[in-house]
């Protein structure tokens, strides 16, 4: 890192997609407390969490993280996925690293079956702080 940006956390943007506010808001104090991201953002469903990334693509705010919760009214984790395929290609989302998170035991065969490219794994609920470090230097390769 140059001075310059030394003050800078080195991930840019993190989106939580849940519709429980409550986790989005546990799990914001856990990310923020690691001192590794600039942004959190949260969505309340899978369509806002659409809306989010659209809005934010190209931006300093274009999510690099992705959690993504599964159980959820209107459009669950899966349907999101569907939908987030195309997203991906139109908006050049490459890069970006999506994570399920579960309360429940998740149907194994069906997240094999979810052909993305970005998603990379599912854990359970709660996100804390070291598990968010954990899956930084796992997936990205810093900490």
């Amino acid at each position: 890192m140059t001075p310059e940006n030394s003050d800078k956390p080195p991930i840019p943007c993190v989106l939580l997609i849940d519709d429980n506010e409550m986790d989005n808001e546990f799990h914001t104090i856990m990310i923020e407390e690691t001192n590794l991201v600039s942004h959190v953002l949260s969505a309340l469903d899978g369509e806002e969490g659409l809306k989010v990334i659209k809005e934010t693509a190209g931006t300093d705010k274009e999510p690099t993280l992705i959690f993504l919760d599964i159980n959820m009214p209107g459009m669950d984790g899966f349907e999101f996925l569907e939908l987030y395929k195309n997203l991906s290609s139109e908006y050049q989302l490459d890069s970006t690293i999506l994570l399920m998170l579960t309360t429940s035991l998740m149907d194994q065969k069906r997240f094999e079956e979810t052909c993305i490219p970005q998603l990379k794994g599912y854990l359970h609920k709660p996100l804390t702080s070291d598990k968010f470090r954990n899956l930084i230097a796992h997936h990205l390769g810093r900490a």
